[in-house]
């Protein structure tokens, strides 16, 4: 009979409960059966670069959620650096915004170049007659090449530091240095004539 004359459900609940309580009772109901929107879930990837890729900065193109999206990667990003790109995870079920797409970043190995921190390692070989007569080489770098000279007598594992020719500093524009560590090749095949002028000189070291 309430509902036939009209009345709606909130006078019903102020009929039931009282006008102030019924109210409120109907208000509540109502908020607990509204969901609050909430963001969606982050979609996480893992992507994988070379070291002259992290030195001089990339990009790749990733498919999230059937979107194609360019993620550009600046220079000296660091191993397992994260990159979040906001609103391009999975979708919000509640009416929220989107998650995160959540990116890890995966520098592989060098074969040329070991990386600490922002300083670059690497070995560069001299024959025996540049490491004791001294000389002048070539070392290549991510720059290009550089000339290093190697002094008069020295010693295999003697290490150079070239300033400045490491990785970049994120987001800086300061770099790290590269040292390059000297490994001496020893001469093979020698000729009966080598070993003689070795035996002499084996012979004038003695009797110093």
């Amino acid at each position: 009979d309430f509902f036939s004359g009209g009345g709606g459900v909130s006078d019903f609940f102020e009929k039931i409960f009282g006008a102030s309580k019924g109210k409120n009772f109907y208000q509540q109901s109502r908020a607990k059966s509204t969901p609050k929107p909430t963001k969606g879930a982050d979609l996480s990837a893992e992507v994988e670069i070379s070291l002259e890729e992290a030195f001089n900065g990339t990009s790749r193109i990733l498919n999230a959620n059937g979107e194609r999206i360019e993620v550009k990667f600046k220079p000296g990003i660091a191993d397992n650096q994260i990159q979040k790109i906001p609103e391009k995870g999975f979708a919000s079920e509640t009416g929220g915004k989107s998650g995160d797409l959540i990116i890890t970043v995966k520098i592989l190995p060098s074969k040329k170049y070991e990386r600490k921190g922002n300083d670059l390692h690497t070995d560069t070989s001299v024959d025996i007659f540049s490491a004791l007569l001294g000389d002048k080489i070539t070392v290549k770098t991510f720059f290009g090449t550089f000339n290093l000279t190697i002094p008069p007598e020295t010693q295999p594992g003697k290490t150079f530091k070239l300033s400045g020719q490491g990785m970049p500093r994120y987001n800086t524009s300061e770099r790290g240095d590269l040292y390059v560590n000297i490994r001496v090749k020893l001469p093979k095949n020698l000729s009966s004539e080598e070993i003689e002028l070795l035996k002499q000189l084996k012979k004038i070291r003695d009797e110093k």
